[in-house]
């Protein structure tokens, strides 16, 4: 028997919960929940494999999907460098309805735009008539856009 049948939340570490929460619901959408949360001490620590983990939280919806930005109050977050190729670096995919519209209001949003959209041809399989663009957030958080044709799922 499976552990889980449905994804609850994805949680994202951010520099700055606030400046996070701004950009996640002006830009990209999400819907802010109004739930918040947060803590330290050596539970949180040892669950998080943290030393001296202290943490704020905000929770975001994005249709069914949950989005929990984390700030480490202690200690500090420092960026990564990870490569979409390494074991365990995640991203975001964002469905959208016009991804040329999508990406006009990301120039100039603190986004880090990768390359322009890229539509799919026979090439790509069953992926045929789909489109995809990367970028970063201003937190160097990797995210996709994907646009579904007409009758795509």
């Amino acid at each position: 028997m499976a552990i889980s049948q449905k994804v609850h939340h994805v949680g994202i570490p951010v520099s700055d919960l606030e400046a996070s929460i701004k950009w996640y619901t002006t830009v990209i959408g999400a819907a802010d929940t109004g739930i918040r949360g947060g803590g330290g001490g050596d539970v949180l620590s040892e669950a998080v494999r943290v030393e001296d983990a202290e943490v704020q939280a905000a929770f975001l919806r994005m249709g069914d999907l949950i989005l929990e930005l984390i700030e480490y109050k202690s200690p500090k977050s420092k960026p990564g460098q990870i490569s979409n190729n390494d074991i365990g670096a995640l991203h975001l995919c964002f469905q959208v309805d016009d991804i040329e519209e999508a990406v006009e209001k990301l120039k100039g949003s603190g986004a880090s735009l990768h390359h322009e959209p890229v539509p799919l041809d026979e090439s790509a399989g069953d992926l045929a008539g789909y489109t995809f663009m990367y970028f970063t957030d201003p937190d160097g958080i990797s995210i996709e856009l994907f646009q579904v044709p007409e009758g795509g799922q």
